[in-house]
């Protein structure tokens, strides 16, 4: 596993608790290593966008079930939308 998978997971167990600024920063640091890492910065985008705008938790519920979502970024929103359930 190299460097930047590792941060890349340090920033998916920190959104999972729901840390949202650490698993920003965590993603960024992953992409610094790797820029081509495409899920941190899929995962990122997403993070930055629902803690940015402060969307209420039936719209993220609403978002993870979208169908024109890859399934790795429907997988990220469902996540989202179970931890703050």
């Amino acid at each position: 596993m190299n460097n930047a998978q590792i941060y890349f997971n340090r920033g998916r167990v920190l959104s999972m608790k729901g840390l949202h600024q650490e698993a920003i920063d965590a993603y960024k640091k992953a992409l610094e290593i790797d820029p081509g890492h495409s899920q941190a910065r899929t995962n990122l985008k997403f993070i930055s966008y629902f803690s940015g705008i402060g969307i209420g938790e039936d719209r993220i519920k609403n978002v993870a079930n979208l169908k024109n979502f890859g399934k790795g970024a429907r997988q990220f929103l469902q996540r989202i939308s179970r931890r703050r359930s």
